[in-house]
């Protein structure tokens, strides 16, 4: 009994650090995220920390570019993080050590996943330390996604025209200085 224990017991941890490459995935969620998965939870790690969940990172690429590499907005963003342009070339110069295995263009490169991922996930970390004006959780990670979608000027103009600018519900939900169809595609991000 204690020999078939055992083995159970070794089978068991071997299966544990095996990886499971499902064939198929949860209702909703694209199979292309199985690509980018370890690449996405390294860098959330090791920029972030462990205990910080990858789900809304997960979910904002998919929001993105529904994990399509060379996905193309009409306003000129492109790939996993649509990254316009000017952002792209931002985080690369600000980046340099960062990216410096991944992409040696002055202009970044959006189109390739990996640049992509680290590019959002260092991206986020910087509009999350630039709204430290709140200390709630997910109001935090609300402001920071707003400046990820609308850019941390807009963020900063319309917090300042909210009644509390401290809360997400106050000030992004109900002030809007843009055209309102810029705003409904910031609120429903």
């Amino acid at each position: 009994m204690i020999k078939y224990i055992f083995l159970l017991l070794i089978l068991l941890v071997s299966c544990a650090h095996a990886p499971v490459q499902p064939e198929t995935t949860p209702a909703g969620i694209p199979r292309e995220t199985l690509k980018w998965r370890s690449a996405l939870l390294r860098d959330v790690r090791y920029y972030w920390g462990v205990e910080r969940s990858p789900a809304v990172f997960f979910g904002q690429l998919h929001q993105e570019s529904r994990w399509r590499e060379t996905a193309r907005s009409s306003v000129g963003a492109s790939g996993l993080g649509q990254f316009m342009p000017g952002t792209a070339a931002m985080m690369q110069r600000g980046y340099n050590q960062e990216f410096k295995e991944l992409c040696r263009e002055a202009g970044g490169c959006p189109l390739d996943g990996r640049w992509a991922i680290r590019a959002t996930v260092l991206f986020d970390r910087d509009l999350w330390r630039q709204f430290s004006f709140t200390s709630v959780e997910k109001e935090r990670f609300a402001f920071a996604l707003m400046g990820y979608n609308a850019g941390s000027g807009w963020v900063r103009r319309e917090r300042a025209n909210a009644p509390d600018s401290t809360a997400w519900f106050s000030s992004t939900e109900t002030v809007c200085l843009r055209a309102e169809r810029f705003c409904a595609e910031t609120r429903n991000y």
